[in-house]
């Protein structure tokens, strides 16, 4: 639950044992959640704080999750 504690950078090395390019989808989803007319919460600050932490440490690119976003 990284989302949850961004602080704890140990996430970090644990999302390193797996497949990267499952990130842009796990993340897409989560956005997409959000993005739906029957939803009424808005996407969490932190989702946009994971995420641009995962694109600082190279995990993630922006042209992956842009289309999700």
């Amino acid at each position: 639950s990284y989302e949850n504690n961004l602080e704890n950078d140990n996430f970090i090395k644990l999302i390193g044992y797996f497949k990267r390019s499952y990130l842009p989808q796990i993340l897409g989803f989560k956005f997409q959640q959000y993005s739906q007319p029957e939803t009424t919460q808005a996407t969490p600050k932190s989702l946009y704080l994971l995420t641009a932490k995962l694109i600082k440490f190279g995990l993630l690119t922006t042209e992956e999750i842009y289309p999700h976003v």
